[in-house]
């Protein structure tokens, strides 16, 4: 099985400000990419989601995040955080977190 990871903090109800933190959204986008690239052994999922996985935290902020990848050594320049559409726009609410927290 081939993993996609993404960094959705927890499941928000469909409809919500941020549509990619959504299971559906993590069902979706699985779909997308077994069927783009024609190879149905991967799965789009958050381990944040998971529970426990932060046991030091009730609730692991993007901040969290931004400091557990750079301490692993993690390529943040590789991410990518826009709610807007196909590049980083670093106006949305995502993207300008993302820059505020790197900084």
């Amino acid at each position: 099985m081939r993993t996609v990871i993404i960094g959705a903090e927890k499941v928000l109800p469909e409809g919500s400000e941020y549509p990619d933190m959504s299971l559906l959204s993590l069902v979706a986008d699985t779909i997308m990419v077994c069927s783009n690239t024609n190879d149905w052994d991967w799965q789009v999922m958050s381990p944040l989601m998971i529970p426990g996985l932060f046991p030091y935290k009730d609730y692991v902020t993007k901040n969290d995040l931004v400091l557990w990848a750079q301490s692993n050594n993690f390529p943040l320049d590789d991410t990518y955080s826009c709610t807007s559409g196909n590049e980083e726009c670093f106006l949305c609410k995502s993207c300008m977190a993302k820059k505020r927290i790197i900084q």
